[in-house]
């Protein structure tokens, strides 16, 4: 994984970018998510990879992909890897019980840090999830949600590695910083 507002998840065999920037793409990938329609600045001529900016199911070079819309944003569950990888970028967190119980299934919770980190950390715990991952957090924020997950400090990274076999039993808040 890598980025703050862009995150990239490099697996075995696909590569993916969640809301990149223009000069993100040179890096190499499949998937392009897109937090919003407007936001796909590829167009239609996406080359060889596949842009997902709304709602539906997709498969991508053995990725399974559950897309939603949110709010304003996007909500997606990837099988990914062995394990499954959710993401929300959104400032409207609230959601239904199914989403809630789609995103309770993952191992990896990526939250862009929109709206108030109460109701983000009010979401996630007991979900159920190894890790929760945020970006783009203010100090303030990641003070305020290390205090809530009754941590005393995390560390800020730039990429985290990531295997089933090594996921932590009791949930850990990982906080990324751009590269």
């Amino acid at each position: 994984m890598y980025g703050s507002k862009s995150l990239y998840i490099k697996g075995k065999n696909v590569k993916v970018w969640l809301d990149p920037r223009k000069e993100d793409l040179k890096m190499e990938s499949k998937i392009v998510f897109f937090e919003k329609h407007e936001d796909n600045f590829l167009g239609l001529d996406t080359g060889e990879k596949v842009a997902i900016w709304g709602p539906g199911e997709y498969e991508v070079s053995g990725v399974e992909i559950n897309a939603s819309g949110v709010g304003n944003g996007m909500m997606a569950v990837m099988n990914f890897d062995e394990m499954k990888i959710g993401w929300i970028s959104t400032d409207n967190i609230e959601l239904t019980d199914k989403k809630k119980e789609r995103l309770a299934e993952c191992d990896v919770l990526i939250v862009k840090s929109v709206g108030e980190i109460k109701n983000i950390w009010d979401l996630v715990k007991g979900m159920g999830i190894n890790y929760l991952v945020m970006t783009n957090l203010s100090p303030e924020d990641k003070k305020k949600l290390l205090d809530m997950a009754d941590m005393e400090e995390t560390a800020v990274t730039e990429t985290l590695k990531l295997e089933k076999s090594t996921l932590p039993e009791v949930m850990e808040v990982v906080i990324l910083q751009q590269k």
